[in-house]
């Protein structure tokens, strides 16, 4: 299945303003997060540990996706963070799924992970091995009908298993530990699709009877 499958929904292109980056945002997933604003037509972090939540409730099965302008802090391994599925928005106790990229080394060196998010504790479900990203990369995650996927260029990275939150929910954006506030984002896309595709198939017309006169 193609990665991403939904429009871009913030080009992020206007003048500075936030926290939050626009009237279609709300700061924060978490309400003990700092937000997220615009600088010079890129969304950009207001503290350390910052995050952006769309407003909008999707369907279960929805993505969210960016392209990657600027890595976040190496120094104390920072990381960027999108959101997936989150109940409980805006509270000190929220939860859902995240994906995240821990900016290990320099240049973008790090590793992804999945997590899922219990009120605000949270649990590994699965870590890639190293890698190293690179400007302009678009990546995202999408809960596919229960399977958590990690997408990177729309190569899949890594995907777990996880029915826990797969209901209605938001989507979100942010960063851990950035504490220079050096990530970057633009053109951050996502939204929902119908969990169970309709049959595309086209079934031949019935065949007419021929009229038999009395």
């Amino acid at each position: 299945m193609p990665f991403p499958e939904t429009p871009i929904i913030d080009t992020c292109v206007r003048s500075n303003t936030g926290p939050p980056p626009s009237a279609d945002w709300i700061s924060s997933v978490d309400s003990d997060h700092g937000g997220m604003k615009i600088v010079s037509n890129q969304m950009a972090p207001d503290a350390g540990v910052a995050s952006a939540m769309w407003i909008p409730v999707l369907t279960a099965k929805q993505e969210i996706y960016f392209t990657l302008k600027a890595f976040p802090s190496p120094s104390g391994v920072g990381s960027f963070e999108l959101h997936v599925n989150v109940q409980n928005g805006d509270t000190p106790t929220p939860s859902g799924y995240i994906m995240r990229f821990w900016h290990s080394g320099t240049g973008g060196a790090g590793q992804f992970e999945l997590d899922r998010n219990d009120a605000g504790a949270m649990t590994r479900l699965v870590t890639s091995g190293g890698l190293t990203l690179a400007l302009n990369d678009v990546c995202g995650i999408r809960n596919d009908n229960g399977v958590l996927r990690c997408h990177r260029n729309g190569i899949e990275i890594i995907s777990a298993p996880d029915v826990a939150y797969f209901m209605a929910g938001k989507i979100g954006i942010g960063t851990l530990n950035d504490n220079s506030f050096l990530f970057r984002a633009s053109d951050i896309g996502g939204g929902s699709f119908p969990d169970v595709r309709p049959n595309l198939m086209i079934f031949p017309k019935p065949k007419m009877r021929a009229r038999v006169e009395a």
